[in-house]
């Protein structure tokens, strides 16, 4: 699985996160999860969680953070994908 983010900026302090996530299995879709800032506010974490649906395609799969304001002291974003509990992939983008 490699997962890879675009983040774009908007205007100002606001952007978004465009994460493509390959190799997802056949039966599972993505869905946004929390975010998640580190004590000092230097990272943003987005979490992904990969659900069951057994309608769902698999394959490589996009899905967008929508719009969000970027925090004073903030330099990266991470992005961590799970299912079940376990981490399935990561990735850090620094602004």
């Amino acid at each position: 699985m490699i997962v890879s983010q675009t983040i774009t900026h908007i205007n100002e302090n606001n952007y978004d996160v465009d994460i493509r996530i390959t190799d997802i299995p056949e039966g599972s879709f993505l869905s946004l999860g929390d975010t998640s800032f580190s004590d000092d506010e230097f990272m943003r974490e987005i979490l992904v969680e990969m659900l069951p649906l057994d309608d769902a395609s698999g394959g490589t799969k996009n899905i967008n953070s929508g719009v969000f304001s970027r925090r004073e002291n903030e330099s990266v974003i991470k992005v961590i994908v799970f299912h079940n509990g376990n981490v399935l992939g990561r990735n850090n983008q620094v602004y």
